[in-house]
């Protein structure tokens, strides 16, 4: 007589796994009962899932990973529970063993499963996971997880622990990205673990115990027999135990109290001071100015410094959420000890908070040297030591925030926690400016209706400067499709270059364009492009300072430079197109040392006519967009 054969439940929990979900599914479709807990997945898993009557669907926020699998076997109905990850498969010859191991007639209580590491679609053979186990097919009443772990859950089981014999298939590596990120996150909750562990992060956590681990994976065992793969996972693997212990310290250095919103009324200006480094050029400068922007809308009564290069504090004059500028200098970079003088001098200054938004040698230097506990900056492997909260910021852009601006406000989370004020760069010039620069265009303008339109006619180098001979094409465009004069923003010593262009151009536009007239300063070229029309031209500061003024503008980027670092879609009123916008294929696989090094081949296939219908759309749509506010200052 057969005995009755033992049912058997099939668990899964998710979040965003539209890319398995049908798969595995399918994967153990031969299981009585299959239950999946989702923590609200925003990818379609939850619609996708929705599909299959079979599956029991049930959505409950995430705690920890302990919490949600103990919840999710909660739900089995049954004995056998098969425990899963998405990206988890069974081989056939899994799938039969695991049947005829739950109707053998004296089972283990649990088994663990080895599993075959997938680097893409290739087989991981070293690197730490040749012996790679765990548990996955379990008797509910024989077990249950532990409550002291968060992340990589332990299973305690009553009786008997035995391994099936073949392997389960792991796709853990989907790509560098997904892998990277799924590492530091695994770091972050395994800091949740450490908390209460009477120990703070030294040196010896921040750089032993990573390179141990990659020492581990990699040599001891075995990695380098993977290649390339081998030192990408064992790299990963370290970074995930740094990712740990720089989250830990987050945690265990909280952020001085009395910089609380809610305190703040109570406490007078001497008491709370932040400083912020922005060195390099004017259009990172300019994107910093949102950090004091936002530090003073959380924080009236207190005072913002912020350290600038010298040419660049035209576009930080008048702005009223800076109290003081203290002026990089050049002859900090000629000269050492100067520079250290300098770095001493930040010493008499008691700060409640330093952001460095800049993230080089210089400003690492000058936030080490500042007199602060909360120190703030971008992660690198080797900042740790010199921020209390390093941040890692993203690479990739949403098309929506530009990352000069997401980016940056990033840096104020340790501070802010939450923080739902976005603002974006703004100019601010005085009323004696405007006036000056309302007289020098005044007689620009030849006939009534003749607008008036900036050209960034060359980038700030070569590699960010559009080909001469496609500029004049651009130009040409203009004329044809609104009256207007055309001022080339440049200063004399590049007027080879801009005569270069305007000579390339036809008749008709060289008759628009005012090639002898320039701005004296910076500011003054501020007050006039504050009250032109619009800007066309190379990307840029030009381009950065338009926005800031609100401007429209139309810029076109260098290949090297990526469009969502400067652009969003929140910039309704400026556009900008790249190669890659048209031409895609052309960048293939190349890095960005690749892509400055085939500039000039890049640049030559960036013709005006892969773009000529957006630029005549936004020299036409703004044009009618003046037009009507003229008409309505009219009436």
């Amino acid at each position: 007589m057969d005995l009755p054969k033992n049912k058997i439940s099939a668990l899964f929990i998710t979040f965003n796994e539209i890319i398995n979900i049908d798969e595995v599914i399918r994967n153990v479709s031969f299981a009585d009962e299959i239950i999946i807990v989702d923590s609200f997945s925003t990818d379609g898993t939850a619609e996708q899932i929705q599909k299959y009557p079979k599956v029991k669907f049930i959505q409950r926020a995430f705690k920890n990973y302990t919490d949600q699998k103990s919840y999710a076997m909660s739900m089995a109905t049954n004995d056998w529970v098969l425990f899963m990850d998405a990206d988890e498969r069974l081989t056939d010859i899994l799938r039969d063993e695991v049947v005829k191991t739950i109707n053998t007639s004296n089972p283990a209580s649990a088994y663990y499963f080895y599993r075959s590491f997938m680097f893409q679609k290739e087989v991981l053979r070293f690197s730490g996971w040749q012996s790679d186990k765990n548990f996955r097919l379990f008797r509910k009443s024989k077990v249950h997880f532990t409550t002291d772990r968060v992340v990589h859950e332990t299973l305690v089981v009553e009786g008997e622990i035995d391994i099936l014999k073949n392997k389960l298939i792991h796709y853990s590596y989907k790509d560098y990205p997904d892998y990277k990120s799924k590492m530091i996150t695994y770091g972050k909750m395994k800091a949740q673990e450490e908390l209460d562990k009477n120990y703070s992060p030294t040196l010896y956590h921040f750089v032993f115990r990573p390179s141990y681990k990659f020492f581990n994976h990699y040599v001891l065992r075995f990695g380098f027999l993977d290649g390339k793969k081998g030192i990408i996972i064992s790299y990963l693997n370290a970074l995930g135990v740094y990712s740990r212990y720089r989250e830990l310290k987050r945690l265990k250095n909280p952020f001085n109290p009395q910089l609380s919103t809610t305190n703040l009324k109570d406490t007078s200006t001497s008491e709370i001071r932040f400083l912020v480094i922005q060195q390099k050029m004017i259009g990172d400068v300019l994107a910093s100015t949102i950090i004091c922007e936002s530090l003073k809308h959380h924080f009236p009564g207190a005072e913002v410094h912020m350290i600038a290069n010298e040419n660049t504090l035209p576009v930080l004059e008048g702005n009223p959420f800076i109290d003081s500028v203290i002026v990089f200098k050049k002859e900090f970079r000629d000269s050492k000890k100067i520079f250290y003088k300098f770095l001493k001098s930040l010493k008499r200054t008691k700060y409640s908070a330093v952001i460095d938004a800049y993230g080089k040698l210089e400003s690492n230097l000058i936030t080490h040297f500042s007199k602060s506990d909360k120190k703030i900056g971008r992660r690198k492997w080797y900042t740790s030591w010199i921020y209390s909260d390093a941040i890692y910021q993203p690479l990739i852009p949403d098309n929506e925030i530009p990352l000069s601006v997401s980016n940056r406000l990033m840096l104020l989370d340790p501070i802010l926690q939450e923080n739902k004020f976005i603002t974006y760069p703004k100019l601010y010039l005085s009323a004696a400016e405007i006036q000056k620069a309302k007289e020098a265009i005044a007689s620009l303008k030849g006939t009534d209706g003749e607008k008036l339109i900036m050209i960034g006619i060359l980038g700030s180098d070569p590699t960010k400067t559009y080909p001469p001979k496609y500029m004049a094409q651009v130009l040409d465009t203009i004329p044809i499709n609104c009256k207007a004069k055309l001022l080339f923003n440049y200063i004399p010593s590049q007027k080879e270059e801009a005569l270069k262009i305007y000579n390339l151009c036809s008749r008709e536009t060289q008759e628009c364009i005012e090639i002898d007239f320039y701005a004296d300063s910076l500011r003054d070229f501020m007050g006039i492009l504050s009250q032109c029309d619009m800007l066309i031209g190379n990307e840029g500061g030009t381009v950065n300072i338009a926005k800031a003024l609100d401007i429209p503008s139309f810029c076109f980027f260098s290949p090297f430079i990526v469009k969502g670092a400067w652009h969003g879609k929140v910039y309704k009123n400026h556009d900008s197109v790249h190669l890659s916008d048209y031409r895609p294929e052309l960048f293939g696989k190349m890095d960005k040392r690749e892509i400055k090094k085939n500039i000039n081949a890049l640049y030559e296939a960036f013709e005006p006519n892969l773009f000529n219908a957006a630029l005549v759309n936004f020299i036409k749509k703004n044009v009618a967009n003046i037009d009507c506010k003229d008409d309505q200052n009219q009436i």
